[in-house]
């Protein structure tokens, strides 16, 4: 019988179409597919525009405090204001999400944006801290009704096996614009400290550019809503919850997520006290670490999306939970030497990665239509509340009952071992047979490249 490789019949270029056929995403190109480039701009430049303002106010009311000129409280009041729309608004936003074309959506939160910006410019000329905090609060509001929008366009422009690189690719791109944003905003301060003009047009120039790339987004899907529209925002969430609850996918990626944003924000106000009373560095000293663990997650999330291998892998998840866990640890040995922190930091960016990228898929992949800006809304709901409970139990460890800050970071590590503990209990096939298939998947796609390659030039067998 003739050995001919099947594909040859046809030709190689048959051979590249059934090759591609198997890894969609390669096979295009996730920059060409259309819309997503744009998304990712959308993304890139308003994260970049957020945390530059958010920088600025941030500074400008630690200033206005120790000079005397506004009240001590306006610098945790501005991290309040850029928290706060996630908490209250959320119900909202994955209602609007899920009732209207999310392009839509974003192009009229990027024409919001652009709107507020102006203002931003009139508060910076005034030097109205009070004022810009309240504008902190508008910007957060769009892109809290962004959020939803733009990570329920993935499942719907693109197709399972290109999720995971997808989210690689958004989280990349989104670490990278606040490293950028937060580096920007201090050096826009310092060099343009008497023309807050020139900030407020920067701001302006960002949102014009941003809402020019939404404009470019491919529009989605429509799969119709079913639910109506609830004047309480929580009534959405509650109906969130109870979806996450009755599906174990679902409620698996939330709480992994969840834990997450729980753990990054305790071990990140930690390492703050740290870097005062053991380290004894300058804040400079502290945002490089900052710097650093984003750019350990920007390279986690790429190896993410390229380990999953055109599926969708929260196996992955387990190994950046162990490695977190680990790196916990290790940094409450190293926190003594500087350099050896830094370290820490990058692994425990580039584990953070791989957390996040493959539990996003698989919640943006899990969720049905129409209900995807619910779910992702429900998401960020619980997500955000982690957080704000992280920062009370460091109060309550370090204020009140006294706990050492590296003990801290051992608790830290204690709850990172306990989600491996609860999601092998919960989900044992992804413990354990999730990642041997995901082993024999990877030693097959090697041996597998080398044989389709020949295929094509084969005769007979």
């Amino acid at each position: 019988m003739n050995g001919t490789h099947k594909c040859c019949r046809h030709g190689r270029d048959s051979c590249r179409t059934a090759r591609h056929a198997a890894y969609p995403d390669r096979a295009r190109g996730l920059s060409r597919t259309p819309g997503i480039g744009a998304l990712l701009s959308v993304q890139c430049l308003g994260t970049f525009n957020d945390n530059l303002l958010k920088t600025v106010v941030s500074l400008m009311a630690a200033e206005a405090a120790l000079t005397g000129r506004g009240s001590s409280s306006l610098l945790p009041l501005s991290g309040i204001a850029f928290v706060a729309p996630y908490v209250l608004l959320a119900g909202y936003a994955g209602f609007v999400a899920d009732r209207f074309d999310k392009r839509n959506v974003i192009v009229v939160a990027k024409a919001a944006e652009l709107l507020v910006m102006a203002l931003a410019i009139l508060a910076l000329m005034a030097g109205w801290i009070e004022a810009l905090v309240a504008i902190l609060f508008l910007v957060s509001i769009q892109a809290t009704f962004v959020s939803p929008a733009k990570y329920g366009l993935l499942p719907e422009a693109l197709a399972t096996s290109a999720l995971s690189r997808a989210n690689g690719l958004m989280e990349v791109s989104r670490y990278g614009a606040v490293i950028l944003g937060t580096a920007s905003g201090g050096l826009a301060l310092s060099v343009w400290r008497s023309h807050p003009d020139r900030i407020g047009a920067l701001l302006l120039t960002i949102a014009t550019l941003s809402l020019m790339a939404s404009l470019f987004v491919r529009r989605s899907r429509r799969a119709g809503l079913a639910r109506s529209f609830r004047l309480n925002p929580w009534s959405d969430i509650g109906v969130g919850m109870r979806r996450l609850s009755a599906d174990p996918r679902l409620s698996f990626a939330v709480a992994g997520l969840t834990c997450f944003d729980f753990v990054c924000t305790l071990v990140m106000l930690d390492m703050i006290l740290i870097g005062k009373t053991r380290m004894r560095i300058d804040d400079w000293h502290i945002g490089v670490l900052g710097t650093v663990v984003g750019l350990g997650a920007g390279i986690g999330s790429i190896a993410a999306g390229r380990l999953s291998r055109g599926r969708i892998e929260p196996t992955l998840a387990f190994a950046g939970y162990v490695g977190i866990g680990a790196a916990l640890l290790g940094l409450a040995i190293a926190v003594n030497a500087y350099l050896a922190t830094a370290a820490v930091f990058m692994l425990l960016g580039v584990f953070a990665g791989m957390v996040i990228v493959p539990l996003n898929a698989m919640l943006q992949a899990t969720a049905r239509a129409g209900e995807k800006g619910l779910v992702i809304a429900t998401n960020n709901f619980l997500n955000m509340m982690g957080a704000a409970l992280a920062s009370g139990c460091l109060w309550l460890l370090h204020d009140i009952w006294n706990i050492s800050p590296n003990v801290i970071l051992v608790c830290g590590s204690a709850l990172a071992f306990s989600f491996v503990l609860y999601g092998a209990r919960r989900r044992p096939q992804l413990a354990t047979r999730g990642l041997a298939r995901w082993l024999i998947s990877v030693r097959k796609h090697r041996a597998r490249r080398p044989l389709a390659m020949d295929g094509c030039h084969s005769g007979n067998s």
